[in-house]
């Protein structure tokens, strides 16, 4: 079973890893975005200011996936290290969903 749950999030982090990578090089080419109009030179300075680069935009959606997953892939992997542990956690301690 803890198998099963480490592959269904290494599955889903690889899968949006993979999004985000078509994503850059989409990006990158132009194939997705605004497309560029023509600005005198004052206009250009201020926006190449404020437009972010497409690789900060990418380690900033892999730096918030992992803050996120972080915990949970602990939580996992200690309980994997120690099934006799985790089944008496899970024994013991009040469910997270109350069905009544």
């Amino acid at each position: 079973m803890y198998e099963t749950i480490f592959f269904a999030i290494s599955s889903a982090i690889y899968h949006l890893y993979m999004v985000a990578v078509v994503g850059f090089v989409a990006l990158q080419f132009g194939w997705i975005g605004k497309p560029n109009e023509k600005k005198d030179d004052s206009q250009k300075e201020s926006s190449q200011k404020e437009k972010p680069q497409a690789g900060d935009l990418l380690n900033n959606l892999m730096g918030g996936l992992m803050k996120q997953m972080g915990p949970i892939l602990e939580q996992s992997m200690a309980r994997a290290e120690n099934p006799a542990a985790a089944i008496e956690e899970a024994a013991t301690s009040k469910p997270a969903v109350n069905f009544d």
